[in-house]
Order: structure tokens, then C-alpha cells, then sequence
């Protein structure tokens, strides 16, 4: 496999198998992030807009420990996270125009 870095394609090297939405979520945002910073692109700030199967304590703390902003939905299996969250519901609902959009 090719490892250098192309701009054009090369976001996240995509992970063969079945596997879950948090499949080594912290590794694949290390990942992310940093093929970001090498495109010159800040991270902080930056705004992801997420469905309930990324919220986990692994996504928050990764996200947290790169000032990325998430609108996550809960997932109501967490019922050990108590904490206030800022959640925008209506911007929630349009991640699927924004998937279709992208796909």
C-alpha cells in the first residue's frame, strides 16, 4: 500500500473487515486529525456531526483533546453520561442530506 501522503484522496485509509462505528475510533481520529494538520487545515474548531454510535467516551475524549466541536446524539445505552451536552436537533436531522449529498 502506497503510505505517502496524497492530498487529493487521502483522508482516513479505509479498515477491511465488519466492524462498528467506534472500531479503534481513537486511532482513526488520530488518524484524521493528523492528515488534517498535514493539509494545513485547523482542527480546533473544527465540527462533526455525528449519529448515536459514535458516542462514546472514547470519541468525547478524543474530540475534547482536539477542541472538536461534536453534535453527537445520545445514546441512550450510556446512561452512566449524566453531563449537560450541547445538541442541536435540527442540524442533527440534516446530517442525512448532507450524507446523501456526499455519497
Amino acid at each position: 500500500m502506497d503510505t505517502d501522503w496524497h492530498p487529493t484522496y487521502d483522508i482516513i485509509f479505509p479498515v477491511a473487515g465488519n466492524h462498528h462505528d467506534l472500531n479503534d475510533i481513537e486511532d482513526r481520529l488520530d488518524e484524521l486529525f493528523s492528515t488534517l494538520s498535514k493539509a494545513r487545515i485547523a482542527v480546533d474548531g473544527l465540527f462533526i456531526n455525528a449519529d448515536a454510535g459514535f458516542d462514546s467516551a472514547g470519541f468525547r475524549n478524543k474530540r475534547f483533546e482536539h477542541d472538536v466541536i461534536a453534535n453527537t446524539a445520545l445514546n441512550q445505552r450510556n446512561e452512566d453520561k449524566k453531563e449537560d451536552v450541547l445538541f442541536d436537533e435540527f442540524l442533527y436531522e440534516q446530517r442525512y442530506a448532507i450524507e446523501k449529498a456526499n455519497a
